[in-house]
């Protein structure tokens, strides 16, 4: 799980749940990690204050994160996953999200189901 920490040596502008550079960069090729990364709640307002939940849900998935956590509780809407739903297909669209990117995180995701169940 990241967390939404900056720290400017790997990443002048995004906390490292939002980094490329620290989550694809660091954590998967320099330290070889190919597990399920997952987010720490984007909906903190350390995360929605600066770039609102839809912009951090897309930033999240191109930094290399495979799952993201959503407490949907500090602002309840009920209607919260079709809505981060056609962010991200809105992001693809655009150019803004890799299609492979996406289809890379749910293979991790995939692999770690299996071994659990």
């Amino acid at each position: 799980m990241t967390g939404h920490l900056f720290n400017r040596h790997l990443d002048t502008e995004h906390p490292a749940t939002l980094s490329h550079s620290t989550v694809t960069e660091v954590l998967r090729k320099k330290l070889h990690f190919n597990g399920v990364v997952l987010t720490d709640d984007l909906q903190m307002k350390a995360i929605t204050d600066r770039y609102g939940l839809d912009e951090a849900v897309c930033l999240a998935f191109a930094a290399g994160i495979d799952m993201v956590v959503i407490g949907n509780n500090l602002d309840y809407d009920p209607d919260i996953l079709p809505k981060i739903i056609q962010s991200v297909i809105q992001s693809v669209e655009h150019g803004v999200l890799k299609k492979e990117t996406l289809i890379a995180a749910h293979a991790r995701v995939q692999r770690l189901k299996k071994l659990i169940l």
